[in-house]
């Protein structure tokens, strides 16, 4: 039997052509309505402006740096302190490798900082890493124990052999600073970079090379990976969430802004890849439909009885069982629930 002969049978079969299949399904499924994210614990002990906030590999430890020239790692389950304070001046990023034990952190100082954390009440400087990059240290993640990636005000990120504290490849292609990074989970060769220059660009770390550079409509405060690499969504200047699709090379989607002076400072995504979280100057969490953001709704995270409540960072943990949020109030937060896990 031909397959025009089968098309024929089954044609009169159908109730719904294919088109009004799909608009059917559209009109039925469920956007927007968002599973409400649990506040589990705030991490408190910083003085000033809370900068980072990033997981072990594992999840189970999350380590935060200040404006106060600390760095605390906290026990995610227990919410209490899992080594003495470090010392981080001029920090503005941090990162912890598969199970906690070590720290890296940068910022001003245009220098990387490894910190072993294996005696918890006397953390010890393992390396100083100051050749490099010629700006400041904006973003930090292990690839693994034995590679770290970096971005930088300088334009460029940095895979580095932490063996050896050299550098393995050098990423270019930013002619603005470099102040954001995601990598793909599910595919750690891949990885974002959001800059000032308006774009974001996605590297393979294999080559060396940028694999794809999408423009914004404004400079890229925060990049986010989906889980596969099959995606990358970024937080903008003036307030809107774009979100690209990396195998058909263009944008898919893309927010409206909710007022004239919004801004987004931090992004991510559920393991799913359905929700986007994005930390607004506000002290909000706009959450939104990946796959339709004209759907939102905001959540109330962080407060200031003076000055910014800026959620400044987030971090979702590789298994997608919670999310991480730092802020200018000076403390950050682990939320957990129905929309950190796959949909």
């Amino acid at each position: 039997m031909s397959v025009a002969s089968i098309t024929a049978a089954s044609g009169p079969l159908c109730d719904l052509s294919a088109q009004e299949t799909i608009d059917k399904l559209k009109a039925n499924f469920d956007y927007g309505k968002f599973p409400d994210p649990v506040e589990k614990s705030k991490i408190t002990g910083h003085t000033q402006k809370v900068y980072d906030a990033a997981f072990s590999g594992d999840g189970t430890i999350v380590a935060t740096c200040s404006q106060d020239n600390s760095c605390l790692t906290t026990n995610v389950a227990s919410n209490l302190k899992t080594s003495k304070a470090v010392k981080c001046s001029f920090v503005m990023g941090c990162a912890l490798n598969s199970n906690g034990k070590m720290l890296a952190f940068g910022g001003m100082d245009n220098a990387i900082t490894l910190t072993d954390l294996t005696n918890p009440m006397e953390p010890v400087e393992k390396k100083k890493i100051a050749e490099g990059h010629e700006g400041y240290i904006s973003r930090l993640a292990f690839v693994d124990d034995k590679q770290l990636l970096t971005t930088s005000g300088d334009g460029t990120a940095i895979l580095w052999d932490l063996t050896t504290a050299k550098i393995k490849t050098h990423f270019k292609g930013h002619t603005g600073d470099c102040n954001s990074l995601s990598i793909a989970s599910a595919k750690p060769n891949m990885f974002a970079t959001g800059s000032t220059d308006k774009t974001c660009r996605v590297w393979d770390m294999n080559t060396g090379k940028s694999v794809r550079c999408f423009t914004a409509a404004s400079e890229v405060n925060c990049v986010a990976m989906f889980p596969t690499g099959e995606g990358v969504s970024c937080g903008l200047e003036n307030g809107a969430v774009q979100f690209y699709d990396v195998g058909s090379y263009g944008c898919v989607n893309k927010s409206a802004v909710k007022n004239k002076n919004q801004r987004v400072l931090s992004i991510a995504t559920s393991i799913s890849g359905r929700w986007t979280y994005a930390g607004l100057n506000t002290g909000q969490i706009q959450m939104s439909d990946t796959f339709c953001p004209t759907k939102w709704k905001l959540i109330n995270a962080h407060q200031a009885d003076k000055g910014e409540a800026y959620v400044c960072a987030m971090q979702m943990a590789k298994d997608g069982a919670c999310l991480a949020t730092a802020s200018y109030d000076g403390c950050a937060k682990i939320w957990m629930g129905p929309p950190t896990r796959p949909v």
